[in-house]
């Protein structure tokens, strides 16, 4: 209803808004501490995508991604330790029981949420250099879903995005994950909601994403090949969309 749909937002604006004054004010809050009051309010938005109400896109991932961001700049550079708090708060978050599993249109949309904020977090984590986190988060999330063709595709994507991010990086073989991303998209079924649409998008620019910053010096004709074959299974997707 439109009163939850109020009351839901108010909250997390308060929450949300509260913590920036004290960040303004100088306040002495700890990083940990800061990103698990934030990551809390993120829960009325939660609340929020659980209803008929929900907003399209979410803004969930985003607010997730900015939360991140400053956790990292707090702590200067990621640890090892830095890491494995955040993953573990994401995990309480976002890999708990749906708040609506009954209804299949707000379960797909609560998972796809679910999807893109691993997704925005997976990308800041091979930036510091924490890839085999990323992936474990991936796969936490892979393990999650179950029945959403289109999510599983998209989860798998990004899997296959975070491995490639790191061999290019190294000059290490890659035609096979390229080719896993074109088989990943053209196996993809007739019909999928907005939101699977969505989040199999999002995945598909990590992918682009981990091309360009992998800085490798060339590929060879094979590992080429397959890079084309996953551009040219995306191209159809976004045509497919557009329809």
């Amino acid at each position: 209803t439109d009163d939850f749909h109020v009351l839901v937002r108010n909250c997390f604006a308060v929450l949300w808004n509260s913590l920036l004054s004290n960040k303004a004010s100088g306040s002495t809050l700890l990083p940990r501490d800061r990103l698990h009051c934030q990551l809390q309010a993120l829960t009325f938005r939660l609340l929020e995508q659980g209803s008929s109400s929900a907003s399209f896109p979410s803004k969930v991932p985003l607010f997730v991604e900015e939360a991140v961001v400053e956790y990292e700049r707090s702590c200067g550079s990621f640890t090892k330790d830095d890491v494995s708090f955040l993953s573990s708060e994401l995990r309480e978050l976002f890999f708990g029981p749906l708040i609506n599993p009954q209804d299949s249109a707000l379960m797909s949309l609560s998972l796809a949420v679910r999807c893109e904020v691993v997704f925005k977090v997976c990308k800041l984590l091979c930036k510091s250099r924490f890839s085999s986190e990323a992936v474990e988060l991936l796969r936490d999330a892979l393990k999650a879903d179950d029945g959403h063709v289109g999510l599983r595709s998209a989860l798998s994507l990004a899997d296959h995005a975070v491995q490639l991010q790191s061999a290019l990086s190294l000059g290490g073989e890659c035609s096979k994950a390229f080719t896993e991303c074109a088989r990943s998209l053209r196996g993809l079924p007739r019909a999928m909601s907005a939101a699977e649409s969505h989040a199999l998008l999002e995945a598909c620019q990590l992918v682009v994403w981990a091309l360009e910053a992998g800085q490798c010096k060339g590929m060879d004709v094979t590992t080429l090949l397959a890079c084309f074959s996953f551009l040219e299974e995306y191209q159809e997707l976004l045509l497919t969309l557009q329809k």
